[in-house]
């Protein structure tokens, strides 16, 4: 990790830092619940000048104990605050009774939880569960957090929105969707992959004054990377470069009736700035594709016999981007795998190795120079499980794939970037994306970064950053109309954006 990555930690990791805490510094758990009470109630100074009434929504558990002593903050500083709770507090213990009874002690109304409870607040307080979370919202609690998400109100969950698994983004029946969520200690991964993106709101982070020296024995669980580090990635261009300098990326795929698929790759691999493109397809329609890109060089092939001059010129292959999964697509995928350049598999090339038909062996052979870039269903497939196994924990999920197969992309909202043990998460990208065409695109702009020499791991967490970013320009007035084809006319300008 560096200045231009934001680390993210689970939360074993984040016990591991308290407890460093604990023992060098002799910060204690209830002094870091106060720093944490009066750190958002100067977020609240800061961002809602106006709120009087406050509804504080508390469970059992430290989250609940950040909750009691924010309660008491706010009373002392003037709001008009109650604590609504759904753990009995004569049942509470350590910390959070200690919480308990300075929030009753300062005179703070305390509650039982109700379906009126949240009728006169301005802003509600999400207390109810934190980190720990590992089950299913129900009962009360689920009860809690789905009339917190129909109040039309603003809601600032507190570590984490409670429902939530903090460590996969996952939710399990239900989870309060937050305006803000200000974390603690540490980022977490699953605020920025799964469903975590859509219940987070904005996300806010103070460490609690936990000095970084107590995070040095602790490995982050993955992290986000920032605009500086994309900046500095970038290849940069000479006045005497010619295209010959930029590499060759070709694309093989484009069965009967899915020529657009290669062609929104090689026009992606184009538009990031590859030097040359050429385009392997099926010859019924190789002519036909022509008049769409000029600058692109297409050949309709047989066989693999055909396409060997276009292996021996290639800097990288772009292989599967409506492939099909037939005799033919079999016969040129065995091919580029035996080629020795670099690869990006996508959509039919992850079929077939997920079918077995192509050979293991030459997998084996290329998996320190390739990506793959599954979207769930295709990553079900290749790990022989489910859609829902893979979204229960797609951290583990990516680390899963990248083992047996190289560099992976798993991608979806918070795409995530894994090879070896380094996973990133992808922070640029928006619903606007989910349509046709997306995923030949990303290939195209990864395979037209690696040709103008940057490195694989590199061009894969470049190429998915500015997908998303060109998708987020493409959709800054609205999340309906965007198609592949304008997220990639808009590379420039999410290039541009690099260079601010």
């Amino acid at each position: 990790m560096n200045s231009t990555s934001t680390p993210l930690y689970d939360i074993k990791a984040i016990k591991e830092v308290e407890q460093t805490a604990l023992e060098t510094l002799n910060i204690a758990s209830i002094t870091l619940m106060q720093r944490a009470a009066l750190f958002i109630l100067g977020y609240l100074y800061k961002s809602y000048p106006d709120v009087k009434k406050i509804a504080v929504i508390v469970g059992a558990g430290r989250n609940g104990g950040d909750g009691y002593f924010f309660a008491q903050q706010a009373l002392s500083a003037g709001f008009d605050v109650k604590v609504y709770y759904l753990a009995e507090p004569n049942n509470l213990v350590d910390d959070v009774r200690k919480a308990y009874l300075a929030a009753k002690g300062m005179g703070v109304p305390c509650e039982s939880f109700s379906s009126s409870s949240l009728d006169d607040a301005d802003l509600i307080i999400d207390a109810m569960m934190g980190t720990g979370v590992n089950r299913a919202l129900s009962g009360e609690w689920l009860g809690a957090a789905m009339l917190i998400n129909r109040s039309g109100k603003p809601v600032i969950s507190i570590d984490v929105p409670s429902g939530m698994n903090a460590n996969t983004g996952a939710i399990l029946s239900e989870a309060v969707k937050a305006t803000e969520t200000i974390t603690f200690i540490a980022q977490k991964p699953g605020l920025y992959t799964g469903k975590g993106p859509e219940y987070v709101g904005k996300v806010i982070c103070s460490d609690l004054g936990i000095p970084q020296a107590c995070f040095e024995s602790v490995r982050a669980a993955s992290c986000c990377f920032n605009l500086p580090a994309m900046a500095e990635w970038f290849p940069d261009r000479k006045k005497f470069n010619h295209k010959g300098n930029f590499g060759h990326v070709l694309v093989v795929g484009g069965y009967i009736g899915m020529a657009g698929a290669a062609l929104l790759a090689g026009h992606a691999a184009l538009r990031i700035g590859a030097g040359r493109v050429s385009i392997a397809t099926h010859p019924h329609h190789a002519t036909a594709m022509i008049p769409y890109h000029p600058e692109l060089m297409v050949h309709g092939v047989h066989n693999s016999e055909e396409m060997a001059h276009l292996l021996d010129i290639a800097t990288c292959i772009v292989v599967g981007c409506g492939l099909g999964t037939n005799e033919w697509s079999i016969d040129l995928m065995n091919a580029v795998l035996a080629s020795g350049k670099p690869l990006v598999i996508d959509a039919d090339g992850l079929n077939l190795i997920a079918k077995g038909a192509v050979s293991k062996e030459l997998l084996d052979e290329n998996i320190d120079n390739m990506v793959i870039t599954p979207h769930p269903v295709e990553a079900a497939r290749l790990l022989h499980g489910t859609v829902n196994d893979v979204e229960a924990d797609r951290l583990v999920t990516a680390n899963q794939l990248s083992s047996r197969f190289g560099i992976t992309v798993l991608k979806g909202a918070g795409s995530l970037v894994c090879d070896s043990d380094f996973l990133s998460i992808n922070t640029t990208g928006n619903p606007a994306m989910a349509s046709s065409g997306m995923g030949d695109a990303l290939s195209g702009i990864i395979g037209g970064l690696i040709v103008q020499g940057v490195s694989i791991r590199r061009a894969t967490r470049l190429g998915v950053w500015l997908h998303g970013l060109s998708g987020d320009l493409c959709a800054k007035d609205g999340y309906r109309s965007v198609i592949a084809t304008d997220v990639i006319e808009f590379l420039p300008e999410a290039i541009a954006k690099l260079k601010e």
